[in-house]
């Protein structure tokens, strides 16, 4: 007798759970078809903001005009970059009057290397990259330990 096992088993329980199962299946099946066409029938339409009233009051204009907007804008330019050009520090006897007061306080690492310089006379802190100015010295270059810094042909290092 090598199925003798199977007499003992109750059908009865897997025929009712195979028919649960299939109920289970087939009422969400029809949830499913019944939500789709809910969502598809009737699409929700919100009103208006003033924004886009007044987007839509504009007269549209050629590619050419609003390419040629976008051409005269320096996208990645930084505007860090455009704040240091101005005179930081006034014009002093020597280099080391210039910078007697200048504390780097560290380097922030990137693409480009970032000095990041304290004015303790003016109290202020500049986020400089290689090339700027803080008022007429330059940042000749940035390296991981240090800043060389330049006027009128003189360098100077900047340690932490």
């Amino acid at each position: 007798m090598v199925f003798s096992g199977i007499t003992a088993f109750n059908f009865t329980f897997l025929n009712r759970f195979i028919l649960f199962s299939i109920f289970v299946v087939v009422s969400l099946f029809i949830a499913e078809l019944s939500f789709n066409n809910q969502a598809t029938r009737a699409p929700v339409v919100l009103p208006y903001t003033t924004a886009e009233a007044s987007l839509k009051e504009k007269p549209v204009q050629p590619f050419s005009y609003y390419n040629d907007i976008i051409a005269k804008r320096e996208l990645f330019k930084s505007y860090i970059e455009e704040r240091s050009a101005r005179q930081a520090i006034p014009a002093g006897p020597t280099f080391r009057d210039l910078i007697k007061n200048l504390n780097l306080l560290g380097i922030v690492s990137g693409e480009k290397l970032q000095a990041i310089i304290e004015d303790r006379q003016l109290n202020k802190t500049y986020f400089l990259y290689q090339g700027d100015y803080l008022g007429e010295i330059k940042i000749e270059e940035i390296q991981p330990e240090k800043v060389i810094l330049e006027y009128r042909g003189e360098q100077v290092n900047l340690f932490m």
